[in-house]
């Protein structure tokens, strides 16, 4: 019993022995397949961080700047994805920035990008080509060209039809801002979309808001004084070149309805042209008025030796008789000779012809004033023109160039000339009387013209004109058609700034209240009440 103990033993060992063997073994393979799912973990985790790192960093080193023009509920968002992935959102604009706009507000020549690109580059996980968010520079037609051949040579802004910006346009919003906006302009440079929407819609431009927005943005803001000083200048430049038409063409019917009738009536006679004691008549021209002294030619006499004061007594005398300026006029206005020689007949006398359209001129006046008296209308405003004309222009004309004749006539015909600052009350007795003064004043007019044109080698329009644009005053006009520039001469710009006060009940008092409220702040030159009211004294 005791030798078959040891034997069961090892028996027993002997059969134990391989299990354990297989167990280690499975334990063995275990911790090892174990250990190389760790290992797998471990680097998918390793992956998973650089992934993640890398998407967290496709922005890295990109500056970013939001237009006005991303709505503010998108601004929010794209600022985030920026920020989360390594950009920079910037508050101004610099040249290395992107400037992210919506879509529907790229333009070709402009270097923005659609906000997409941020959206898109963050969903992928990789930075997307930005040129494929920038405006299309090839369009259909130049791609139909490019496959065909040829194409016209446009620039974008006529391909597209979008009106360019002018120098007036830049001015009026430069304007419409210190207007409205002048006191927020001083705490910031930015002026926000809405601002320039109220623009549009009071018609600053016609431009939408969103083009007046980026054109200040790039083009605007950035100008110094003395561009803007250039700015307004070249501004001024076109609305005069736009106007320049206009104002030639209301000077010349302002002279027409200044000019007396008679005046039109004389450059329809061809006169006599006389030089010294030299006389030529033009085919077609009357005989020349018969002279006091008999075989005196027109301006000097036959006998006397020519002289510059003989010449001028002469002349003094010729213009003092209302038919010699009639038939002096042919000197200032060449052109009615050759008008007054096609309508008058070679078989007719020249003298004979003009007496007969003299006859008509009168007929027709005096048929005229007999309507209007029985009627009862009011005189013409081109005779309360003339009136005033000559009211403020008497009296410096009777002490300079009327000659003893004339104011004699003027005394027994007219009444005393009242000073330009004061207007008398009209009644229907007062009216009546001022038709006469107007009719007796005419003569005076001529003979004013006459004396100008001789004076100063004008054409006639051009004196009148500016008699006109002097309120009446002789000497302005004188100084005027001689070169100079007289302060107190007027100009049509300066009289549309009247235009709300040309009515009789203005006076002193609301022509100092509109220069209080800068209403004559842009005149030519600066005026004093006093001649501010003179001049609408004289328009009246």
């Amino acid at each position: 019993m005791a030798a078959e103990t040891p034997s069961k033993s090892t028996r027993s060992a002997a059969t134990t022995a391989p299990a354990a063997a297989a167990a280690i073994a499975d334990e063995e393979e275990r911790d090892h397949q174990q250990k190389e799912q760790e290992e797998e973990e471990e680097e998918e985790k390793e992956e998973g961080g650089d992934a993640g790192d890398s998407a967290r960093t496709i922005f890295r080193d990109l500056q970013f700047y939001l237009s006005y023009g991303v709505p503010h509920e998108r601004r929010g968002s794209v600022r985030t994805l920026i920020n989360e992935h390594g950009g920079i959102v910037l508050t101004k604009m610099n040249p290395n920035a992107i400037e992210l706009v919506e879509s529907s507000s790229l333009r070709e020549g402009k270097p923005w990008v659609s906000v997409d690109f941020v959206y898109d580059s963050a969903r992928d996980g990789m930075l997307r080509n930005v040129a494929d968010y920038m405006a299309r520079s090839v369009t259909r037609e130049s791609a139909r060209a490019a496959e065909g051949g040829g194409s016209e040579d446009r620039t974008p802004s006529k391909r597209r039809g979008r009106t360019p910006y002018t120098a007036r346009d830049d001015v009026r919003m430069i304007v419409f801002l210190d207007k409205h906006y002048r006191k927020a302009l001083r705490f910031t440079d930015n002026v926000p979309l809405s601002v320039w929407g109220i623009a549009a819609g009071e018609k600053v431009t016609s431009h939408s808001a969103a083009s007046m927005h980026e054109h200040y943005q790039y083009r605007l803001k950035s100008l110094t004084s003395v561009e803007r000083s250039n700015l307004l200048q070249n501004a001024a430049g076109e609305e005069n070149a736009q106007r320049r038409k206009e104002i030639v063409r209301a000077n010349y019917l302002a002279s027409r309805k200044s000019a007396p009738a008679t005046a039109g009536a004389a450059r329809s006679e061809p006169p006599v042209s006389a030089v010294g004691n030299r006389s030529t008549t033009p085919a077609g021209a009357p005989d020349a008025p018969p002279s006091e002294s008999s075989g005196s030619s027109a301006c000097g006499a036959s006998g006397a030796p020519f002289s510059e004061a003989n010449f001028t007594s002469r002349w003094q005398q010729i213009i003092a008789d209302r038919s010699r300026r009639e038939w002096l006029q042919f000197f200032f206005d060449p052109a009615s000779r050759e008008a007054a020689a096609a309508t008058t007949s070679a078989s007719e006398p020249a003298s004979a012809a003009a007496s007969r359209r003299r006859r008509r001129s009168d007929a027709a006046t005096a048929e005229q004033e007999q309507k209007r008296e029985e009627h009862e209308l009011p005189p013409p405003k081109k005779r309360k023109a003339r009136t005033h004309a000559a009211v403020a222009a008497a009296p410096a004309q009777a002490t300079a160039h009327a000659t003893a004749h004339a104011t004699a006539r003027r005394a027994a015909r007219a009444p005393p000339a009242a000073p330009p600052t004061q207007r008398a009350p009209r009644g229907d007795d007062d009216a009546a009387a001022g038709d006469d003064a107007g009719v007796s004043s005419e003569s005076e007019i001529d003979h004013l013209v006459c004396q100008l044109q001789f004076e100063t080698k004008q054409a006639s329009d051009a004196v009148v004109n500016a008699i006109f644009y002097s309120s009446g005053d002789v000497a302005v006009a004188t100084a005027f058609l001689r070169g100079a520039n007289p302060s107190g001469f007027w100009s049509l710009e300066d009289d549309l700034l009247l235009e709300d006060l040309v009515r009789d009940a203005t006076d002193a008092r609301a022509v100092a209240a509109a220069r209080r409220r800068g209403a004559f702040a842009t005149m030519r030159v600066p005026r004093t009440t006093a001649q501010i009211l003179t001049r609408i004294r004289y328009l009246l």
